[in-house]
């Protein structure tokens, strides 16, 4: 940009000298805006002079096309509604404040910040035009944000719609999608085949909620894994899934990602790789390992880019906040990229492992040197005075995810072992119960054993309805805000049977997340009075089961979207308490048997 200007006195230019500037980004005039404004200018004259360059005999327009446009309008047909007639001599020429000294760069200046300050671009053309900006004057996002006042993350942003494809850009263009819907689109559309892609933009323009829409696509993809609910608020900070790493990416191990290798690529990559693509990663790995720039390697090897991307993500991957295969969708947030999300969650774990080894005291369990193992029970007394003790046979080991019952100080993918001679105790205990006289005290235990089991089923299903259906269903609530009413409902609800874990949002905590709260608090109870497992089904084995199936029913009902695999998920929790509990399972059939002592 020049430090300095000359402006010369404005002239009367004949119309048919003028040209656009070269980098005017909008290709077509609003028709209603251009007779808008030429009826102004014909009750008004032109208040705002346009800004041109002279160069040999015409003269280059810095902004004011409208203006432009709407003289020749007022020249050739004039305004028929308004019977104005088209007048040449009157309107074939146009004021002009001619400055001097604009160079290219100022000139697009010029023209992008009038039509973006007269919002004539829609988001597709904006984000061109940056791009462009970006491109042919070496500017970064951030100087072009500080030109356009906006920030550099936004014009980032902006930009990152071209990645979308052609047909939703049109769509976007067009105005038939937001242009904050567009900016999730952009993350879908890397991870939802095409076919898919045009369903939920078909979705959202017939009128559906665009949260809604891509929720459900999302759900039904493998390739895409919910990390973590966002209930209670912007503020709270979230996970990468229920007891990982933060998504700021902050207590996330990087050093501990295992080395990559050709072997692991084609499950990672998820498609078989090309001969000559095996033979690229033989040259970069080692390049990699060693700290070589890719940028370098995709100069050496340009028709192996994206492919170089891929592999550069997977050894380096950026904190989830910053991923590109990061959404966020109804306050739930996703990972778009399944097999980088499971190869950080094989490092993380391993490394709390190690950490809540030392923080515990508790080795960590090793099946050729430890032999058969059997996961503590937490609701056992005797349990739980070996885990408070720190008995020596007691081993650390990763466990299912959900464990709807857990030692304090432990997450839930972690789980406490016995081995050695507390574990040939027990089986001895076991034994005798089993096949012991019918005693008075045997009678006692048995009652005992029963009034836990009831329990320990109760527990897990308050829990798994709490974490996998109550979330859903609070979504139907959004639009209840009022606070007064929400408080007085959540203090005549049931509180002694929610989950020990929940705990209600601080005094200070904002109207936001009071609201969130007190609607997942207000959709659980309601859903705890319809499922029937409060009466009778507590004492079925599939117990936790059978308050899901009841709760997809009820979800339906509300047009609630529960998590996938929810029942599933179900299954196992009640597969895991027979366990605990003493007997087998079959992984065919999920039915049960009492496990018999050897004699």
């Amino acid at each position: 940009m020049s430090e300095q200007t000359v402006v010369v006195p404005t002239v009367e230019v004949p119309l048919g000298q003028i040209d656009p500037n070269p980098y005017q980004m909008r290709l077509e005039e609003n028709p209603q805006a251009v007779e808008e404004i030429a009826l102004s200018i014909y009750r008004n004259g032109l208040l705002q002079i346009p800004a041109a360059q002279q160069k040999g005999g015409r003269y280059v327009l810095a902004f004011g096309h409208t203006r432009k446009a709407a003289f020749q309008l007022l020249a050739t047909k004039g305004l028929p509604d308004h019977d104005i007639a088209g007048d040449p001599q009157k309107w074939g020429a146009m004021p002009l404040r001619l400055v001097k000294d604009l160079d290219d760069r100022r000139m697009f200046e010029l023209a992008l910040t009038e039509n973006m300050k007269r919002q004539d671009l829609n988001p597709i053309e904006v984000a061109r035009a940056l791009q462009r900006y970006m491109t042919e004057f070496k500017a970064t996002s951030d100087e072009a944000g500080e030109l356009f006042g906006l920030k550099g993350t936004t014009v980032r942003g902006k930009v990152r719609l071209l990645d979308l494809p052609e047909f939703v850009q049109e769509q976007v263009s067009q105005g038939a999608v937001a242009e904050s819907d567009a900016r999730k689109l952009v993350t879908v559309s890397r991870v939802l085949p095409e076919k898919q892609v045009r369903k939920v933009v078909e979705d959202i323009r017939k009128g559906s909620d665009p949260d809604k829409a891509l929720e459900g696509h999302l759900r039904e993809t493998k390739a895409v894994v919910r990390m973590s609910h966002n209930w209670y608020g912007e503020d709270q900070k979230n996970s990468a899934g229920e007891d990982l790493w933060e998504l700021d990416g902050s207590d996330f191990p990087q050093d501990r990602l295992p080395a990559l290798d050709k072997g692991s690529m084609t499950g990672l990559l998820e498609r078989e790789l090309a001969v000559d693509e095996i033979a690229a990663l033989d040259g970069w790995l080692p390049q990699l390992a060693a700290g070589v720039d890719p940028s370098a390697l995709i100069a050496e090897n340009p028709k192996h880019e994206d492919l170089l991307e891929q592999v550069r993500h997977l050894a380096a991957p950026p904190t989830c906040l910053q991923c590109p295969f990061y959404m966020r969708v109804d306050g739930d947030h996703y990972c778009g990229w399944a097999a980088c999300h499971a190869r950080k969650k094989e490092a993380y774990l391993g490394w709390r492992l190690e950490q809540l080894s030392k923080k515990l005291k508790i080795a960590i369990y090793d099946k050729a040197r430890d032999g058969k193992a059997k996961k503590l029970n937490t609701y056992d007394g005797s349990d739980k005075k070996l885990f408070t003790d720190r008995n020596t046979d007691l081993r650390l080991k990763l466990g299912k995810e959900n464990s709807y019952s857990q030692f304090s100080g432990l997450p839930s993918n972690i789980v406490v072992v016995m081995t050695g001679a507390v574990l040939e105790k027990q089986k001895a205990k076991l034994a005798k119960r089993n096949n012991g006289a019918d005693s008075w005290e045997l009678q006692q235990e048995e009652r005992r054993r029963k009034t836990e089991q009831e329990q320990r089923r109760r527990l897990a299903t308050f829990d798994f309805l709490w974490k996998e259906c109550a979330p859903a269903l609070a979504k139907c609530l959004k639009n209840f805000d009022h606070l007064p009413a929400l408080l007085a409902l959540g203090e005549a609800t049931r509180a002694y049977e929610r989950p020990k874990s929940v705990k209600a949002p601080g005094k200070s905590a904002s109207r936001s997340d009071k609201l969130n709260f007190l609607r997942l608090i207000l959709a659980y109870d309601l859903l705890l009075n319809d499922v029937p497992f409060r009466r009778t089904e507590e004492r079925l084995k599939d117990a936790v089961y059978q308050a899901a199936a009841h709760a997809a029913g009820f979800a339906k009902a509300w047009g609630a979207n529960l998590p996938a695999g929810f029942l599933d998920r179900a299954k196992a929790v009640d597969a895991e308490i027979l366990i605990a509990e003493g007997e087998t399972v079959s992984a065919e059939t999920g039915s049960s048997k009492k496990a018999k002592a050897k004699k």
